[in-house]
């Protein structure tokens, strides 16, 4: 069972370094609903992991080839999202799911897995900014398992005329 957060434990969020810039802003964003849910602030890495750790929540893009070697140390297989243009997962893994991986196809894809995350699973309204609706407020969370892909729905290209 995977523990985001609990009176005894927090998960620590990690994302290496080397991560394209927008990954790194939305991990900010993702800090901050946690906090907005949670009222604290987790702990962020810029790194992963090493292998066979609890307790963790990890985001990645699999063009990044340092957060590949990863995945297949730990030996998970994202080949059904592979290729795809802003592809996502989000799933638990590691020994008795005790970790969540929030991944990427591409660094758009890692940005969509972070807020699908939020918004299906900790209730946090993307448009929360403007609407000003605030995320139920929670001591503890925790669950199972998860297993959830996909990809934005809508225009694949974007811009403003």
């Amino acid at each position: 069972m995977f523990t985001l957060l609990d009176s005894a434990n927090a998960a620590e969020v990690f994302c290496h370094a080397s991560e394209d810039e927008c990954v790194r802003f939305a991990i900010q964003d993702l800090l901050g609903d946690l906090e907005s849910v949670f009222g604290k602030r987790l702990k962020s890495h810029q790194g992963l992991p090493d292998s066979g750790e609890m307790g963790k929540v990890v985001v990645g893009d699999l063009r990044n080839p340092i957060f590949r070697s990863f995945l297949d140390d730990e030996q998970i297989d994202v080949s059904s999202i592979d290729g795809l243009w802003e592809g996502y997962r989000i799933q638990t893994f590691g020994i008795d799911h005790r970790n969540l991986l929030l991944c990427g196809s591409d660094e758009r894809g890692a940005m969509w897995s972070i807020y699908e995350f939020t918004e299906k699973y900790l209730g946090v309204d993307p448009l929360a900014w403007w609407t000003g609706n605030q995320p139920k407020r929670r001591s503890d969370f925790s669950f199972k398992t998860i297993f959830h892909e996909g990809k934005p729905s809508g225009f694949k290209f974007r811009g403003w005329f």
